[in-house]
């Protein structure tokens, strides 16, 4: 598996600008990737979707979350629906796979 490609602001900005104007190719070059990763950037950032399962997003990331109080320290960092307890205390009572 390769790396994962973060872009910049100012990255994300000129796509934006220019994704009608160039083709793939173009900016594929400019960001120094394949066309197949430009369009997955593309997607993630939501600049343009395309149909396709190598496009689709994780079921995770459209898991619904909230901010409830942990039960053990009361934390309200954001976690997935369902988890009572935050990372931290999950992670001492010995959860993996978070």
């Amino acid at each position: 598996m390769g790396k994962e490609v973060h872009l910049t602001k100012r990255q994300v900005q000129w796509l934006k600008r220019n994704q009608l104007r160039r083709s793939y190719g173009e900016q594929a070059d400019k960001l120094g990737v394949s066309i197949d990763t430009l369009k997955r950037l593309l997607h993630r950032y939501g600049i343009r979707t395309f149909d396709g399962a190598k496009y689709a997003r994780l079921p995770s990331e459209d898991a619904p979350r909230w901010q409830r109080p942990c039960i053990r320290c009361g934390s309200t960092e954001d976690r997935p629906k369902g988890y009572y307890m935050c990372s931290k205390c999950r992670a001492r009572a010995g959860y993996s796979g978070d």
